[in-house]
C-alpha cells in the first residue's frame, strides 16, 4: 500500500527466523496455546516496520471478532500506512478463520503507539476501561480491618500465599475456567520460566480447605516503585465472597517492603473493582479503550 510518502509495505505471516528474532509479547489476558498466527511488515528496503498476532479465539466479548496485538516500529509519518498493512492482512486471516473482524486484546490510553495505530486505519474505540493508581498503605488501611474483623468473627476460612508455593495444576484449572485455554498449556503460562511477564514470588493464590479457588497476577511497573496488577480470578462459586479483597490484599502486603504503588484497570462491567477504587480513594489516571476493524475497514 502507498500514501503521500510512497512508502510501500509488505505484510505476511512471519516465517520461523522472524518469529524468533522478533517475538512479539503477548497481550495481557490473552491465552497461550490457542491458534494464532504472527505477522511481520516490512518496508521496501526490507526493514522490520511492525509486528502482529491474530488469537483465533473467542478471547473477546464478542466471539465474532478474533483477538488481534500490533506494535508498530517505524516514525510517526508512516504509522498510518504500516498500520494499513498490518491490519488488512491480520482482517483477511481472521475473515478466512470465520470472524467478522478483528479487535485489539488490549486496552491502549490516547497517546499510546499502539492505539495511535488502531486510530490511524478508523478503528471503532469501545469498552472504555479506567486505569487506577493507588498507594499500598491506602490498600492496608482499608482491608487490614476489614481482614481483622473476618478473622475474628471467624466468617472467613481464605488464606492467601505465593503463586510460586502453590500447585501448578490447581492454579491451572482456575486459569483454564477464567480464561477458557486448556489446562495443560495454563500450566505452561504459569510456570516460573515466563518469570519476565509475572511476579511469581509476590502474586498470590487463594486457599480454601487448601485447595486453590483464586489467584492474583503481578508484574512489574513501568516505574521500580510500582505494581501492576495483570489479572485477578476466582472460581466461579466463590465470586462475591471475600476471596478477591483478600488476594488485593495479601499482593499488597507481600511487595510493601519495595514497592510504593499499584496500578489496575477496570472496566465499564468491573463492579466490584470501580467499589474497591472507591473504597482506597484510587486515583483514575488514564482512560483506555478496545480498538475494533470489521469487514473492509481501513483497506
Amino acid at each position: 500500500m502507498s500514501s503521500g510518502t510512497h512508502r510501500q509495505y509488505e505484510c505476511r505471516i512471519a516465517r520461523e527466523l522472524e518469529r524468533r528474532l522478533h517475538p512479539p509479547v503477548f497481550p495481557q489476558g490473552c491465552p497461550r496455546g490457542i491458534p494464532h498466527d504472527r505477522f511481520v511488515v516490512r518496508d521496501q528496503d526490507r526493514l522490520l516496520a511492525g509486528l502482529g498476532v491474530v488469537v483465533y479465539a473467542p478471547v473477546m466479548e464478542n466471539p465474532l471478532l478474533a483477538g488481534a496485538d500490533l506494535r508498530v516500529l517505524v516514525g510517526e509519518h508512516d504509522v498510518a500506512d504500516a498500520s494499513r498493512a498490518l491490519i488488512g492482512e491480520m482482517l483477511r486471516h481472521a475473515e478466512a478463520s470465520g470472524a467478522v473482524g478483528i479487535a485489539s486484546v488490549e486496552f491502549y490510553g490516547g497517546s499510546h503507539p499502539a492505539g495511535v495505530a488502531w486510530r490511524s486505519v478508523g478503528a471503532q474505540a469501545s469498552r472504555g476501561a479506567t486505569l487506577f493508581r493507588v498507594p499500598i498503605v491506602r490498600i492496608l488501611e482499608a482491608l487490614e480491618p476489614i481482614d481483622a474483623r473476618l478473622r475474628r468473627q471467624r466468617e472467613v476460612g481464605i488464606t492467601c500465599r505465593p503463586l510460586s508455593e502453590a500447585d501448578p495444576e490447581e492454579v491451572a484449572l482456575v486459569y483454564q475456567t477464567g480464561f477458557g485455554v486448556h489446562r495443560t498449556e495454563a500450566v505452561k503460562r504459569l510456570t516460573a520460566d515466563d518469570e519476565a511477564r509475572f511476579l511469581y514470588n509476590f502474586s498470590q493464590v487463594a486457599l480454601l480447605g487448601g485447595r486453590v479457588i483464586g489467584f492474583i497476577l503481578l508484574r512489574r511497573g513501568e516505574r521500580s516503585d510500582t505494581t501492576v496488577v495483570d489479572s485477578v480470578t476466582v472460581l466461579p462459586e466463590h465470586r462475591g465472597s471475600p476471596a478477591d479483597m483478600l488476594l488485593m490484599l495479601g499482593a499488597a502486603r507481600a511487595v510493601r517492603d519495595w514497592c510504593t504503588t499499584v496500578e489496575y484497570l477496570a472496566g465499564e462491567h468491573h463492579a466490584s473493582t470501580v467499589k474497591f477504587a472507591r473504597r482506597t480513594q484510587a486515583d483514575a489516571i488514564d482512560t483506555r479503550y478496545r480498538y475494533s476493524v470489521l469487514r473492509d475497514d481501513g483497506e
